[in-house]
């Protein structure tokens, strides 16, 4: 498979980027409040556990930790072992295993327990971070939260405006624009949790799924015109 065309990863960027806003807000408003993607808040949670002596809660932010740490040693893994580094078929994988796991977690929602949803919401998270970074022609992004594409942003803006570059001003749009699919993911989410998954008898990790399945054709190059030339 040949690599994508810049426009292409900025597409693809996209989907990953709405699909991993559909994950955080997944995890906190159906699985027990606990962030899924950027584990800060997790950490500072359990900090704020340890401090009042709360077992139980520190449980319950310390296993997404060290499930999103399992996800990036595991993402390496599969990509050194398995795909020699090729980035195009480890995002490939990527997408097919995180497709299938929600697919799973939606349809058997009522059989596994929040934590174990949580574990493979961090993993899923983990791998999405660790795969998704190019944005095409140097640039770079964060996949699962929006810390970093905010300051990206930031620094596009800047350059753009009082370096009077319009190539700058440019990526910045792009970040934005991220930073704008992040949020529809959530507001996607919540609005098909109220309207129709809750009408149905299958949980809304379906709807992850369904939008990692669509990330799949990106990949593939059937969206966009999106394969390069070698």
């Amino acid at each position: 498979m040949n690599p994508l065309r810049p426009h292409a990863q900025f597409e693809l960027g996209l989907v990953v980027v709405c699909a991993g806003g559909m994950m955080d807000g997944y995890a906190f408003t159906a699985h027990d409040q606990v962030f899924a993607t950027g584990q800060t808040g997790n950490v500072v949670r359990l900090a704020l556990a340890t401090s009042l002596l709360d077992s139980y809660s520190f449980l319950r932010y310390f296993i997404p930790i060290v499930s999103f740490v399992m996800g990036i040693i595991l993402s390496r893994l599969v990509s050194s072992r398995c795909f020699h580094g090729r980035q195009d078929q480890m995002q490939s994988w990527v997408i097919d295993f995180e497709a299938i796991t929600f697919a799973v977690i939606g349809i058997f929602s009522d059989y596994i327990p929040d934590f174990l949803s949580d574990c493979l919401i961090a993993s899923c998270a983990a791998m999405s971070f660790e795969n998704f970074r190019e944005l095409g022609q140097g640039s770079r992004y964060s996949s699962t939260y929006c810390t970093g594409n905010l300051r990206s942003f930031s620094e596009a803006l800047y350059e753009g405006t009082f370096g009077h570059d319009p190539s700058e001003l440019r990526r910045a749009l792009h970040y934005l624009a991220l930073i704008g699919s992040f949020f529809i993911g959530v507001v996607i989410f919540v609005g098909t949790n109220d309207v129709v998954i809750e009408r149905s008898a299958f949980d809304d990790g379906l709807l992850i799924s369904v939008t990692f399945l669509l990330a799949r054709l990106f990949v593939d190059g059937w969206l966009s015109g999106g394969l390069a030339s070698e």
